[in-house]
């Protein structure tokens, strides 16, 4: 989850963004469109294609080969996939390749990568397993406690030791497809929507961060740019 920096009070916006200088530098520079520089994954759209619906338009940020630890520590525990995606502990210990693309406007896309402040903040990952059923295992693993999430009041620590509350939604959940949202504070003025399919044998994901009341049918866009992914 990223958190929307205009409903935080101002000192909780210094020390966010303090640690966001410190611990969001990509560890990687993500590359332009025309100068793919080894980012040549073609499961993962890049901006060009993002910008026809996405708004305000976004860059890329940051790029990233493997999955890091989460940055949050969720509240009550049994939901942590559901309210921090993306990290490590999602995905098992399993997989082959890993691929993690994370845009924002522009705005958040300069130097000091600060996303607690961005109007638009996407992220799209692609992780491969070494065949369908070690991925449908990965997403089994993933999504086993997303139904006792719905509609939960989650809180996310920070490293920091901020504390945010999150309403978490799941709207669908199959054997291939889960869709779900977490909106801060409960309020739909800033929520991240978030779409993961069982893909061949890798899971691919995809999240968006905005105030856009659609959020979540921008996220399924995105997630049906990737494609199907076969051995």
């Amino acid at each position: 989850m990223r958190l929307r920096a205009a409903v935080l009070p101002i000192a909780l916006l210094v020390a966010l963004i303090a640690g966001c200088m410190s611990s969001q530098q990509p560890r990687q520079a993500a590359p332009s469109a025309s100068e793919p520089a080894g980012f040549n994954d073609p499961v993962l759209p890049l901006s060009p294609t993002l910008n026809q619906f996405v708004k305000p338009e976004v860059t890329e940020l940051s790029w990233y080969d493997k999955p890091d630890s989460s940055e949050w520590t969720v509240v009550p525990a049994e939901c942590q996939l559901v309210g921090e995606a993306g990290y490590a502990d999602q995905w098992g210990q399993s997989w082959t390749k890993f691929h993690r693309l994370v845009l924002a406007d522009a705005k958040s896309a300069r130097p000091p990568f600060v996303d607690t402040v961005s109007e638009v903040w996407v992220e799209e990952i692609m992780v491969q397993y070494s065949g369908e059923a070690a991925a449908r295992s990965a997403y089994n693993g993933m999504t086993s406690n997303f139904s006792r999430c719905d509609n939960r009041m989650l809180s996310s620590k920070s490293k920091l030791g901020t504390v945010t509350p999150w309403l978490s939604k799941v709207y669908e959940l199959t054997e291939t497809k889960a869709r779900w949202e977490n909106l801060q504070g409960g309020s739909t003025y800033w929520g991240c929507a978030s779409e993961a399919r069982l893909s061949g044998y890798a899971i691919v994901s995809a999240t968006i961060c905005s105030r856009d009341p659609k959020r979540g049918e921008t996220v399924g866009r995105i997630a049906d740019l990737m494609g199907d992914i076969r051995a």
